[in-house]
């Protein structure tokens, strides 16, 4: 496919007036709209989608990371313009519930982009999978969700593709809904459904079929959906895109209690889901905002409107939501019973005597009730006064401790992927003065002792590294003590020579302190990247990084033809070339040296993902358990791909783009 001229997106201009100031007006020219991008750097794909990429960028203007959305290189006009009115309709909609755009603009490359807030978290989707929230948390993120969809519906947008996936959820609990890529202004668009566009499950029957009328009440569905799948940590319909779309329009749905009768799923929700996604518009909630109510009516112990509950249930929701008053309340109505009862019978054996003693215990009783509530009543002020102090004293205690929680977090985020492996030599000292800081008033704390270790040893400061004892990385004091002694540059780092030797006594350690290597030996050839500047193309270290994460593969399997730039890689013990961890970049170990051609034949290197950052031309893949040929993105600037005859069985698992060429031998 050729790049589109400049010509061919005129009427993208015209799209943008409708709701942006033209930037062709200003004085400056459509080159310098291009080179705006510029400002963006250190960029890092995050996520690839139909029609664009997401990466992490650095906004050198505002001095912060950021969200870069971009069209997929070499798109038709058709997708340019959805594109850019995703930006558009997405910037025009503020919530805090909604993601923020920052700008927009064309590239290098006439590809449009926009920029959004980078948001540090989880998608609902992972966080339902992975059971990190309670049923009460997970409605609080739904009655959020319903805020942003209510605001949008507001403004006469539909959104037309929630699902957990598009939902983010911050550190700090923020929410936001994402993707707003075929969504809607149903007062300025065709309200008629012309293609069936979203995701299988989540659409409503009208949007699952062409020449539907699509209206607020189908986003109403997909939050009915959305429910579902919070209540279940499932689908609402399993199967293919066609067993889906026709059980979403022909059949019955097997709602949460049929579907799934051993979870324990509330009825009153189960109704609410019932209700929100009723095949036929006018039967579902009139509004998200009266879906809303009922999701919070049961966050707060009442009935929903969906169940048409009872007397029984409203009685004992009553009784739930007002356990201890009711409790106290029967407490007194049987006592007095009792008493009653009791009095009774002592009438009818003496009229006379229980009168004189009913008269007696009267007068007794109320002074014993005047001198407990006055004795009550001091007690009362007395705990009342401890208990603010002890309370005002706990929320001292709890800010002090949740400073420092904030703090040693920070300090050690940036040591893990993806902070410390985008700014190796910042990292190291951002988190040593946040450590030194902690360290001051939690000198018993063997965590930061243990960051503050890593921190000296990757940075090459053995000295101060030896000053730290009892931490797990004390198996490298002997190795640091030797190294002390070896010259420095003047850049405060070893040379090359003793570096590799550093490295190598590092992998020599027993099998039992993997974790340690793997820890340490990938952050410091990317410290000492990031500090010597250009980058050195030494195989020796790499050689060292592939034996750390493959204990049993020969290096001397390794060869690298420095004129040609060819790398051979031998081996079947060699299983990787990236590793995906907390302590790793997750990038392959292979960047450090330019290749063009990159020979894997004969190990067992499971997937191309491995390869993900490695800029290369040529990959020769025969006699591997490559089963897939565009994991992730990772292939996508290869130019010629070699396979074996009858590698593959079928040719439903090249997922190759057409400008890569196969080779067969």
């Amino acid at each position: 496919m050729t790049k589109p001229k400049k010509d061919s997106f005129k009427n993208l201009s015209n799209f943008c007036d409708e709701d942006f100031e033209d930037p062709w007006e200003n004085t400056e020219s459509a080159d310098s709209l291009a080179t705006a991008t510029e400002r963006y750097t250190h960029k890092e794909l995050l996520a690839t989608g139909g029609m664009k990429e997401i990466y992490k960028v650095y906004d050198t203007k505002m001095k912060r990371f950021i969200a870069m959305a971009r069209l997929i290189p070499d798109s038709d006009e058709e997708l340019a313009e959805v594109f850019l009115k995703e930006a558009a309709l997405t910037a025009s909609l503020e919530h805090p519930n909604i993601i923020s755009v920052y700008d927009f603009g064309i590239n290098e490359n006439l590809d449009p982009f926009f920029t959004m807030e980078l948001k540090v978290g989880e998608s609902l989707d992972e966080i339902i999978d992975e059971e990190k929230a309670d049923l009460n948390e997970l409605l609080e993120i739904f009655v959020k969700v319903c805020d942003a969809i209510s605001y949008a519906h507001s403004n006469n947008v539909i959104h037309l593709d929630l699902k957990p996936d598009n939902i983010q959820v911050g550190k700090y609990g923020e929410v936001q809904v994402c993707d707003w890529g075929i969504s809607r202004n149903i007062e300025k668009e065709q309200k008629q459904n012309h293609t069936v566009n979203g995701t299988p499950g989540y659409m409503a029957p009208e949007q699952s079929v062409k020449g539907e009328i699509l209206d607020f009440s189908t986003d109403i569905f997909a939050l009915g959906a959305l429910l579902y799948s919070i209540l279940t940590a499932d689908r609402p319909i399993e199967g293919g895109v066609n067993t889906i779309l026709n059980t979403t329009v022909n059949k019955d749905i097997l709602f949460p209690i049929e579907r799934f009768p051993e979870k324990n799923i509330p009825k009153s929700l189960d109704a609410v889901v019932r209700k929100a996604m009723e095949k036929h518009k006018n039967d579902r909630y009139s509004s998200v905002s009266a879906l809303k109510n009922d999701v919070q009516k049961y966050l707060t112990g009442r009935s929903t409107s969906a169940e048409n509950a009872g007397f029984l249930k409203e009685l004992k929701l009553l009784i739930k939501r007002n356990k201890q008053v009711c409790t106290v309340s029967f407490i007194a109505i049987a006592a007095i019973v009792i008493g009653t009862l009791i009095s009774f019978q002592e009438i009818q054996k003496s009229k006379k005597a229980t009168e004189n003693a009913l008269n007696e215990l009267s007068a007794t009783h109320n002074e014993l009730i005047t001198s407990r509530e006055q004795e009550k009543a001091l007690y009362n002020q007395k705990e009342q006064a401890l208990n603010m102090y002890i309370a005002a004293n706990d929320e001292r205690q709890k800010m002090y401790n949740q400073l420092l929680d904030q703090e040693l977090k920070h300090a050690l985020d940036l040591m893990v992927y993806p902070l410390y492996f985008s700014s190796p030599k910042l990292s190291v000292e951002k988190s040593f003065n946040i450590l030194q800081s902690q360290h001051k008033q939690n000198k018993k704390s063997r965590v930061i002792r243990n960051l503050l270790a890593l921190n000296l040893f990757v940075s090459q400061k053995f000295s101060e590294f030896l000053n730290y004892e009892n931490t797990k990385y004390d198996i490298l004091a002997e190795i640091a003590e030797k190294f002390d002694a070896k010259p420095k540059t003047p850049l405060g780092i070893l040379n090359e020579t003793n570096f590799v030797i550093l490295i190598h006594e590092i992998n020599a350690l027993p099998p039992e302190y993997d974790n340690i290597k793997h820890e340490v030996i990938e952050r410091s050839i990317c410290y000492m990247v990031d500090v010597r500047q250009p980058i050195f193309t030494s195989t020796e270290v790499v050689r060292e990084l592939l034996k750390s994460w493959n204990p049993d593969w020969d290096p001397s399997q390794m060869e690298y033809d420095k004129d040609k730039l060819i790398l051979r890689l031998k081996g079947k013990k060699l299983t990787k070339i990236a590793a995906w961890a907390g302590h790793s970049s997750s990038l392959c170990f292979l960047r450090f040296l330019k290749v063009d051609t990159l020979d894997i034949r004969g190990t067992s290197i499971p997937n191309l993902g491995h390869i993900d950052g490695l800029d290369i031309n040529k990959v020769d893949i025969r006699n591997t358990p490559v089963s897939n040929l565009h994991p992730h993105g990772a292939t996508r600037g290869i130019k010629e791909v070699i396979l074996s005859k009858g590698q593959f069985a079928g040719k439903e698992n090249l997922h190759v783009p057409q400008s890569v060429k196969l080779i067969y031998k």
